[in-house]
């Protein structure tokens, strides 16, 4: 399931002053339009929700750069801004406002989307720009993003696309994950309790051509809860080698699953291949699927490697680290990283470097039950 944030950033020069916010409305409507001019495909869909968010995060990257773009932080704000997005392509400029629209507006021609958001913060002669595209794979009815302990709240929506068989996953916040079918689809009616206080995470999942995948996303804040994630547990420097980030991503594996009482896991040299040729493929596409177009499913891929039952998570970020982080947020994903019937794990990555210079990380998690 696809679900981590590609983050581009790009700095520059100088602008107007601080607090100007019509002119920051300005710059965003510019962006907005630019956005909508002639490109391939249909253009995408100016969102409310994304733009609430975008400005939050602009507001933030004014104080703190680009680490206010951080996965945490981005969920967090598109939390608070009534956005269920999964995962967002994130583009944050620095530069004078002209430029800083240009370019904003260009790299969002280049993004495949259905909606996007622009929100502007101006301070000391700078614009800061940041823009939000997405791929909407769902349309929800308001969901509130806090609720109190005891509360038993309606979900409700439909799958977009060719997304059917929809799913529910539940972190609580415990860290366990519960689930449940919600029909045929592509519309679905749940009810979701609320039974103590802490920070829930609500998801939404589909399959279709790709396999399955992530429609929706909502944190929820329970009584006096965050609705940002807690950061991820100390860990030393990620490994530059391949094969030490790997290492470090099936470490965090056995760790999260020590945390709940569970066995480690043993390293497989055949799903490492697998997870390897995958993540590879992924990275060839620039695209995050279980299915990628012409290629095939996971039973597929693991013909002539004994298992009984196997669950796959597929994910992306800036290191290796980050998209298993990513992965743990998501509780479809985290439900197979806490399975209990599962003995071996696979891991593979694969990085490409995008226009802008960043590096991309793609990671393949395979975990089975070999059988006897």
């Amino acid at each position: 399931m696809s679900l981590p944030v590609a983050l581009a950033l790009l700095l520059s020069a100088s602008a107007p002053a601080r607090g100007d916010d019509a002119a920051a409305a300005r710059l965003e409507a510019r962006v907005l339009d630019l956005s909508l001019a002639p490109r391939a495909g249909p253009a995408p869909r100016p969102d409310a929700a994304l733009s609430r968010a975008a400005r939050a995060l602009a507001r933030d990257a004014a104080r703190d750069g680009a680490a206010a773009l951080s996965a945490r932080h981005l969920r967090a704000a598109l939390a608070r801004a009534g956005a269920f997005d999964p995962a967002p392509v994130a583009h944050y400029e620095r530069a004078a406002p002209d430029e800083a629209a240009a370019r904003a507006g260009l790299a969002l021609r280049q993004l495949a989307a259905t909606d996007v958001g622009a929100g502007a913060y101006l301070e000391g002669g700078a614009a800061h720009l940041v823009v939000l595209a997405s791929v909407r794979r769902a349309s929800l009815a308001p969901f509130p993003g806090s609720v109190a302990p005891g509360a038993v709240v309606r979900l409700r929506g439909t799958l977009l696309g060719e997304l059917t068989a929809p799913r529910l996953h539940v972190t609580a916040p415990s860290g366990a994950v519960r689930e449940a079918s919600l029909g045929p689809g592509p519309a679905f009616d749940a009810q979701v309790a609320f039974e103590g206080p802490g920070r829930y995470v609500l998801e939404v999942t589909g399959s279709g051509p790709g396999g399955p995948a992530v429609a929706a996303l909502l944190p929820v804040a329970c009584g006096a809860a965050s609705l940002e994630e807690a950061p991820p547990p100390p860990r030393p420097r990620e490994p530059a080698t391949a094969r030490g980030a790997e290492a470090a991503v099936a470490q965090a594996i056995d760790a999260l699953r020590a945390r709940h009482g569970l066995v480690p896991l043993g390293r497989s040299p055949a799903l490492d291949e697998v997870a390897r040729r995958h993540s590879e493929a992924m990275a060839r596409a620039g695209e995050v699927a279980h299915v990628l177009p012409g290629g095939r499913d996971l039973p597929a891929r693991l013909e002539g490697v004994p298992y009984r039952r196997a669950l796959e998570n597929v994910a992306r970020g800036p290191s290796a680290l980050a998209a298993h982080d990513a992965a743990e947020e998501s509780p479809a994903h985290r439900a197979n990283l806490l399975d209990r019937s599962v003995r071996e794990v696979g891991v593979g990555i694969a990085r490409r470097r995008l226009p802008a210079g960043e590096v991309e990380v793609f990671l393949t998690e395979i975990l089975a039950d070999p059988g006897d």
